[in-house]
């Protein structure tokens, strides 16, 4: 497990993130299959947030957990993927998974709009 990580802040279309890589390399040789699961907190203040997935390289399936606090809601989604399939479970307005257990390319993922709860539609 790895809790520490270097950020280094970037640009990325347009808006500031941060960023931070893992080499994954020294895990290649001991392991025939890698899973990686990533735990965030995303914080705001704003009523309304775009939350974004997307597979950087191409991967060997994915699953994104998304569980909203103090009031979020999901209040609509969209899933990029082509030539595989994706499964989406809603449970409730404030938790969403998005699977896919097959090969996919770059840039496949999820987008999600979440909002306080009495914000309009």
């Amino acid at each position: 497990m790895i809790k520490e990580f270097d950020y280094k802040n970037v640009t990325i279309d347009g808006g500031e993130a941060r960023l931070a890589t893992i080499d994954l390399s020294k895990f290649e040789r001991d392991c025939s299959h890698l899973d990686i699961e990533i735990n965030m907190v995303e914080p705001g203040f704003d009523h309304w947030k775009m939350l974004s997935f997307s597979a950087l390289q191409p991967t060997d399936g994915f699953r994104h957990y998304l569980r909203c606090e103090d009031g979020l809601k999901v209040k609509d989604f969209h899933t990029f993927v082509h030539g595989a399939r994706m499964y989406v479970d809603r449970k409730g307005e404030g938790e969403l998974t998005a699977s896919c257990n097959e090969w996919v390319n770059e840039g496949t993922g999820i987008s999600m709009l979440i909002s306080v709860s009495d914000a309009h539609s």
